[in-house]
């Protein structure tokens, strides 16, 4: 657990943020697939996905959640919308309808774990755990629900705390380009120049 709790605060300087724990939570729970997706709000027009696959898994990931979101994001359970800051949901394709869960078996998917966490400014981020069938244990323990929950405290701090710089470096930007924009407008004044 300690150094989950380190990968949660160490991602957010990592150039690719969270990747680190998003790798070390699929050799924890033992999974195929770990994503982190933040959502920036309305701020920036996509999230932001980092994920992480086992080695020689080539499985196209990127495909799979399009082809999600134009053909299922209608069942609720699905919809990363639905889960609120703090809940933690479990399923697999026993929990949806039929062609989902053909759609699920297809990409090997057994089960699946997803959290939601939230910072004040609306910033929201998921993480999405998936085992396969290969895995020793399909399912998820009540130790590895216990596990994400005990991680939520601290990803909600990070994530404000990651929001708190990118405001501060789009506000730097800001003055930057002021500045720059300055420079600019003004020319050299010399005596007698009219």
């Amino acid at each position: 657990m300690p150094e989950l709790i380190g990968l949660v605060y160490e991602g957010l300087n990592e150039t690719t943020p969270w990747f680190g724990l998003a790798e070390r939570l699929r050799h924890v729970l033992v999974a195929r697939n770990v994503t982190v997706t933040l959502h920036h709000s309305d701020d920036r027009p996509s999230d932001l996905q980092v994920m992480s696959v086992e080695p020689h898994d080539e499985t196209d990931w990127l495909l799979a959640e399009q082809i999600h979101r134009e053909r299922f994001t209608h069942i609720e359970l699905l919809d990363p919308e639905s889960v609120l800051p703090g809940d933690i949901l479990v399923f697999g394709p026993r929990d949806v309808e039929p062609d989902c869960a053909e759609f699920m078996r297809s990409l090997d998917v057994a089960s699946c774990l997803r959290t939601c966490f939230a910072e004040p400014g609306g910033m929201r981020c998921w993480v999405d755990v998936v085992r396969g069938h290969n895995a020793p244990e399909q399912g998820f323990s009540s130790s590895d629900v216990e596990l994400i929950r005990n991680l939520l405290p601290h990803l909600f701090r990070a994530l404000g705390l990651y929001a708190r710089l990118q405001r501060q470096e789009a506000e730097r930007s800001i003055y930057e380009g002021c500045l720059d924009h300055l420079v600019l407008g003004c020319r050299p004044w010399r005596y007698g120049s009219g």
